[in-house]
């Protein structure tokens, strides 16, 4: 009778675990599906039905980080950074670590948010990581090296500003010592130079970039994970997109 107790008990056992795994593979059918349906709609442009099907995969398998990770490509294509951001940084906290390309992938794109957000600073890390990963990036090293260089460009020119500003003073002060000491001549200034005013207007011009360097920097490296796919944003131009196969 107990041999045959501890064989039932067993064959429950085995059913339960079928049946749980049954219920995991519809699921990831499931959720293939969702993102199958929404990588259809993404690339052909309907943003808000591709959002929908993106979010149903999220709903179907939350820790899966792929959902997240397609979503936020989807909000960054549409212009919410901000969701984008979370997207990105809900797909980091599921990511393994030691898939070093999604890390890699997830890190620039994190990086592209942080730029389009003015945080500059951030946009440095995420970028520094991604090359931690994946060391041969060549645009996560553009992108890097770009915004260092801005970085300090705007340092100098905070730095100028100053030096212009305390400047100015000076002369104010100096005008007003010639002013006090010239009494006779009460109401009459003396021709100031144009030259501090023509300093101040080059001091205040920016930088420019080489050619599309704003373009590659806030273009989205938008590679679904583990496919050939890229997809680039760049401002005011169409999206490029590259054939692949679906999830």
């Amino acid at each position: 009778m107990k041999a045959l107790m501890k064989c039932f008990v067993f064959l429950l056992g085995i059913t339960y675990m079928l049946s749980i795994n049954a219920q995991e593979n519809d699921k990831k059918s499931e959720f293939n599906g969702f993102i199958r349906k929404g990588n259809i709609n993404f690339q052909n442009k309907q943003f808000q039905t591709a959002e929908l099907f993106y979010r149903k995969a999220i709903e179907a398998q939350p820790k899966n980080l792929i959902g997240h990770y397609n979503l936020g490509n989807l909000l960054y294509t549409k212009g919410d950074f901000a969701l984008a951001l979370k997207s990105y940084q809900s797909a980091l906290g599921y990511s393994n670590p030691q898939d070093k390309l999604s890390l890699a992938m997830i890190h620039y794109n994190l990086g592209n948010a942080f730029y389009r957000l003015n945080q500059n600073d951030s946009a440095i890390i995420a970028y520094e990581k991604s090359l931690m990963n994946k060391p041969d990036d060549q645009d996560a090293k553009f992108n890097l090296s770009f915004l260092k260089q801005k970085n300090k460009n705007n340092q100098n020119q905070q730095n100028k500003n100053q030096d212009q500003n305390q400047q100015n003073q000076q002369n104010q002060q100096n005008q007003q010592q010639d002013n006090n000491k010239d009494q006779k001549d009460q109401g009459q200034t003396k021709p100031q130079s144009d030259q501090g005013q023509q300093e101040q207007n080059k001091d205040n011009q920016q930088p420019k970039p080489k050619d599309n360097q704003d373009a590659l920097l806030e273009s989205l490296k938008g590679q679904e994970l583990n496919t050939l796919r890229k997809l680039n944003k760049k401002p005011k131009s169409t999206e490029n997109q590259k054939n692949n196969k679906d999830w």
